[in-house]
Protein backbone atom coordinates (compact mmCIF):
# COMPACT_ATOMS: atom_id res chain seq x y z
CA UNK A 1 0.00 0.00 0.00
CA UNK A 2 1.45 3.16 -1.02
CA UNK A 3 4.47 1.94 -2.29
CA UNK A 4 5.67 0.58 1.13
CA UNK A 5 4.18 -3.37 0.30
CA UNK A 6 2.07 -2.77 3.33
CA UNK A 7 0.72 -6.18 4.32
CA UNK A 8 2.59 -8.63 2.01
CA UNK A 9 1.29 -11.17 3.69
CA UNK A 10 1.18 -15.10 2.19
CA UNK A 11 -2.52 -15.74 2.21
CA UNK A 12 -1.59 -19.17 4.23
CA UNK A 13 -0.19 -16.96 6.89
CA UNK A 14 -2.83 -14.60 7.07
CA UNK A 15 -5.86 -17.13 7.48
CA UNK A 16 -6.94 -17.71 10.86
CA UNK A 17 -7.67 -21.27 11.50
CA UNK A 18 -11.44 -22.00 11.98
CA UNK A 19 -12.34 -18.97 9.80
CA UNK A 20 -14.39 -21.17 7.59
CA UNK A 21 -15.75 -23.21 10.18
CA UNK A 22 -17.15 -19.96 12.10
CA UNK A 23 -18.33 -18.57 8.89
CA UNK A 24 -20.07 -21.88 6.95
CA UNK A 25 -22.95 -22.18 9.28
CA UNK A 26 -24.46 -18.66 8.39
CA UNK A 27 -23.28 -18.69 4.92
CA UNK A 28 -22.80 -21.03 1.60
CA UNK A 29 -18.89 -21.18 1.10
CA UNK A 30 -17.89 -22.46 -2.67
CA UNK A 31 -14.41 -23.32 -3.42
CA UNK A 32 -13.06 -20.11 -4.36
CA UNK A 33 -14.35 -17.76 -1.81
CA UNK A 34 -12.84 -14.84 -0.54
CA UNK A 35 -12.97 -13.96 3.55
CA UNK A 36 -11.89 -10.45 3.54
CA UNK A 37 -10.59 -10.43 7.35
CA UNK A 38 -9.47 -6.70 7.55
CA UNK A 39 -5.17 -5.79 7.60
CA UNK A 40 -2.50 -7.09 9.02
CA UNK A 41 -0.84 -5.49 11.89
CA UNK A 42 1.36 -2.41 11.25
CA UNK A 43 -0.66 -1.26 8.59
CA UNK A 44 -1.46 2.30 9.08
CA UNK A 45 -4.35 4.28 7.60
CA UNK A 46 -4.37 5.05 3.95
CA UNK A 47 -4.61 9.04 3.01
CA UNK A 48 -4.59 10.84 -0.22
CA UNK A 49 -2.71 9.56 -3.34
CA UNK A 50 -1.84 5.92 -1.84
CA UNK A 51 -2.33 3.06 -4.07
CA UNK A 52 -3.94 -0.24 -2.67
CA UNK A 53 -2.47 -3.39 -4.89
CA UNK A 54 -4.13 -6.80 -4.33
CA UNK A 55 -2.70 -9.88 -6.20
CA UNK A 56 -4.18 -13.10 -5.84
CA UNK A 57 -1.51 -15.82 -7.59
CA UNK A 58 -2.93 -17.72 -10.92
CA UNK A 59 -6.53 -15.31 -10.54
CA UNK A 60 -5.38 -11.46 -10.69
CA UNK A 61 -3.81 -8.03 -9.78
CA UNK A 62 -6.05 -5.18 -8.49
CA UNK A 63 -4.64 -1.83 -8.22
CA UNK A 64 -6.87 1.03 -6.41
CA UNK A 65 -5.87 4.64 -5.89
CA UNK A 66 -6.89 6.53 -2.81
CA UNK A 67 -8.84 9.81 -3.30
CA UNK A 68 -9.42 11.64 -0.26
CA UNK A 69 -10.27 14.86 -2.02
CA UNK A 70 -13.47 15.29 -0.90
CA UNK A 71 -13.38 12.89 2.13
CA UNK A 72 -15.05 14.27 5.41
CA UNK A 73 -13.39 13.88 8.77
CA UNK A 74 -14.75 11.09 10.29
CA UNK A 75 -15.28 13.66 13.64
CA UNK A 76 -17.60 15.58 11.66
CA UNK A 77 -19.72 12.66 9.74
CA UNK A 78 -23.67 13.01 9.89
CA UNK A 79 -25.07 10.26 11.90
CA UNK A 80 -22.08 9.47 13.59
CA UNK A 81 -22.79 8.65 16.86
CA UNK A 82 -21.87 10.19 20.30
CA UNK A 83 -20.19 8.68 23.24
Amino acid sequence: MGGSGGGGVPAADGVEVGLGAYASPVMTLYPGDVIATGTPAGVGPLGHGDRVVVEIERVGRLEVGVDASRAVPYTTRPGRRRA
